[in-house]
Parts: structure tokens; sequence; C-alpha cells
């Protein structure tokens, strides 16, 4: 390597360099506790890609922060042996790195979460449209450390069990920390004011990081996403067709130990004669056996027409198809909603959701509702609603108009002293507010307490059976 001279920048004087984008300045930097430089972007589509990011950021976290520069060159200078330094540039296009993915593995790699790091591509003044990346870590608060890599993959590249990581800068390396270590830092209680301090701190994050492991099974979106999906492909209705999905999944790990006990289990009873408020009402009723699926699942479907799922952790997902909450031959044409079928079917959604976790082991305190609609609009025509209850005589001159023709609401709810009323008043009210209606303007409504709920009563008392 050719011999260049030692300098070394602090994190403003690197910033000010970003910003001109004369990178060539940043040449015989040495790296050093706040400054790490990467050659290449990070390949973020393997488990260790993502660790290695997640071990850089948060060495600097343990540190007093720092900065980490994607596209530039180090070399090792045997007169220098303190730190690499910058040889060479090495821009590129942005595309070929995504800052939402890398907050995203950040959050998810990372506890407790970061303050501030900002991820950002700075274009180069001497290559069009070529720059390159730098990921500023902010100095964290004390009382947030030490900040602890929640995953660590085997050779294969899978997460293993209830294990944690920890790296701290030190010179110009990110050097993990050996359970010898961390067991001296918490004898020592070194980096706390007192040694209370530092053992309750560690012990919280450490709890916390388990509670997060065991919790693995609970569901998160990206594996809801993937359920309904795999719902909708059972109903076959064909993916351009309007479908309307409920779904509901538990947000910590939770059991339904009976699911494949028997027939005659109550759980499963429940799945094929769900709730219903009206003899011939609307309702989420199959008309099916509910049927073991891949040892994962228990099903009710009558393709083409509805589905039921409930997963052994606790999801469930209700689709049908989506012309089924259109009402009447004139509104079915002029794509307008049927209210009642849309806030009853809510409402018993939500009522069997709230029987079904009565089986649960434990039993969930917070779960994500999800109401969805998807390919409603027809010949250009967006689906409309009408303020108030349903009435003998509808006009589409009341009515308002969706902007588009899909929709997808998500309500986290404490179902905790709660009534599924007062769940599917808050799905209903996202709804309405989506189609640019006040809440005011839901019908079959009361109040219960300070809240707003849906109410079957008045579904039955505006239409007896």
């Amino acid at each position: 390597m050719e011999n260049q001279d030692l300098k070394k920048l602090g994190i403003e004087d690197i910033q000010q360099i970003l910003e001109s984008g004369e990178f060539d300045s940043l040449i015989g930097t040495q790296e050093d506790d706040t400054l790490e430089c990467k050659a290449e972007p990070y390949q973020l589509d393997g488990s260790h890609a993502k660790l290695e990011l997640a071990k850089d950021v948060s060495a600097l976290a343990n540190a007093r922060g720092g900065i980490i520069l994607i596209g530039v060159r180090t070399e090792r200078d045997p007169s220098h042996p303190a730190g690499d330094q910058v040889t060479e540039i090495r821009p590129f296009v942005d595309a070929l790195v995504n800052p939402d993915q890398c907050c995203d593995i950040l959050k998810k790699w990372i506890y407790p979460p970061l303050q501030g790091p900002a991820i950002r591509w700075h274009g180069s003044r001497k290559e069009a449209e070529k720059g390159i990346v730098s990921i500023h870590v902010p100095e964290q608060p004390k009382s947030n450390w030490p900040f602890l890599i929640t995953r660590v993959p085997d050779e294969h590249g899978k997460n293993r069990g209830i294990v944690f990581g920890y790296t701290e800068r030190r010179q110009s390396v990110a050097e993990p920390a050996s359970l010898e270590v961390l067991h001296s830092l918490i004898r020592d209680g070194a980096r706390f004011d007192t040694l209370n301090q530092k053992i309750v701190a560690l012990q919280d994050a450490v709890n916390t990081i388990a509670l997060k492991e065991q919790a693995a099974t609970s569901v998160p979106r990206e594996e809801l996403d993937l359920r309904v999906g795999l719902t909708l492909s059972e109903l076959e209705l064909g993916s351009t067709s309007p479908t309307y999905i409920l779904a509901a999944a538990p947000m910590e790990t939770i059991q339904l130990p009976t699911l494949f006990d028997s027939r005659e289990a109550a759980i499963v009873k429940l799945m094929e004669n769900p709730p219903e408020i009206r003899d011939a009402g609307f309702s989420i009723h199959i008309g099916d056996s509910a049927r073991i699926i891949a040892g994962e699942r228990r099903r009710v479907l009558r393709k083409k027409e509805r589905v039921l799922n409930c997963w052994r952790d606790g999801t469930a997902v209700y689709a049908c198809d989506g012309d089924y909450i259109f009402w009447g031959e004139f509104q079915f044409h002029n794509r307008i909603i049927n209210q009642l079928c849309l806030i009853e079917t809510i409402y018993l959604f939500t009522t069997f959701t709230m029987q079904l976790y009565e089986d649960a082991t434990p039993k969930p305190k917070k779960i994500a509702y999800r109401l969805e609609i998807r390919n409603m609009t027809r010949d250009g025509i967006n689906p409309g609603l009408i303020p108030g209850p349903l009435l003998k005589r509808m006009w589409t001159s009341d009515s308002v108009r969706a902007t588009s023709g899909s929709k997808v609401i998500t309500v986290e709810h404490s179902i905790e002293n709660s009534a599924a009323g007062e769940i599917a008043f808050k799905l209903v009210s996202e709804f309405y507010a989506w189609m640019g209606l006040d809440a005011d303007k839901i019908p079959y409504k009361e109040k219960a307490g300070p809240n707003w709920v849906i109410s079957p009563e008045e579904m039955r008392r505006m239409y007896p059976a």
C-alpha cells in the first residue's frame, strides 16, 4: 500500500466532506473508535450479513457513537498499527443500499432501540449518479447501555434460541465480548455509578431479550400477510376478485391447546357454528366441517364463497367473496356497501375471537385486528358508503366514495375488560374515516360507559327476524 499521511477526522469533519461530495478528502484518514469503513454495501439477503450490520452499529452505540462509511476501502499500514487507513473511494448507485431495510434490521436485531440512527446516501461530485452511504450512530444515553444483538445465527444461517451478543468499538475494531467479560461487567459494575444499577440494567436487558425470543411464535405482520395470502389461495376466487377479509393475531405467545383434541372440542364447535345476532342475518358461518390442515391449523372452507382458518398460535383469518358486502341490485352495480352487512360481520368476527381466546393458554392481553378489502372497484367505480342505518330506499346521491378499491386497516386492542362491541367499533370507525365519514355517522352503536360500542341489540331492534 502506498503510504498515506496519517490523519484523523472528527464526526463533524466527516459530515462536511460527505455534504461536499469531495470524497477524496477522506483518503489517508485512520479508522478509530468512531469511524468504520466498508468497501462494499452489506449484502442483506442472509442472516450473517444482517448480523454484521447489527454488530458494527451496536459496537459504535456501546462506545460513544460514530459513523460507518460504505463505499470506502481501507488497508492496514504497518507504520500505523492503531488502525486501517482509507486508501480508495468506491462510489456506487444509491439503489444498492435500502435505508428503510437497514433501519428495519437494526430495530429487529438490536435491543434496546437506538436513538436517532441516520442512514444517508451522498452523491459524488466526481462521478455523476454515484455516491457513498453513511450510517451515523449518535452517542446514546448511558441509561440505555448496553446495546445487545438479539439474534445469533448458526452456521446454517438460522437464528438460535435465547442467545444474545454484545460488541463494543475499541480503537478500529468491533470486538465481541465473551461470557467472561460480560460476567466481569456485572461483577465490577463497570460503566454504571453503582453495582446495583449495573446488575438491574443488564438483567432487564437479558430478560427482555429472553421474552422476545420466547415470543418468536407470536405472529409478526409479515407472517400474518402470508397467512392471509394462504387463506385467499384456498378460497380460489382469483387474485383480482373482490375480497373481504377479517383477521386477528395475538401480540404475545399463546396456544390453543384443544384445537386438535377432538371434533367435539368447544373450539371446533365454535369454528363450525360461530356466533350470530339475528335469524337469517348476515353472518360469518361457513357451513362445513373444521378440518385439520398440515398439523398447524383448522380450516372451514366453502370454495369460491368463504373460509375460516385458525392456527394453533391463535391467529384467525376469515375471508369471503367481496361482493357479499354490497346490497341490492341497484346498490351492487353502483358499488354501495351494505353498512349493516359490514358492521354485523365485523361484530360477529370480534365476538368469535373473544370466545376463541377463552380457550387459549395463557389468555392473550392484546390482539392485532385487521379489516381488509381488495379489488372492490368495478368498471372504474370505487366502493361507496351511505351515512346512517340501512333503509328500504337508498340513494347513491347520499353516498361517499372511497379513493380506491383496496384498503388494510389494523387496530391493536387490549382485550382485558373489553367487549367485542368496543373492538368492532374501533375497526368500523377506522373504515368510516377512510371513507371520509365521521364516527357519528356509524349506525347500530350505543354508549357503554365512556366508550361507543357496536350494539347487537340495535341491529335486532331495527331488523327483527
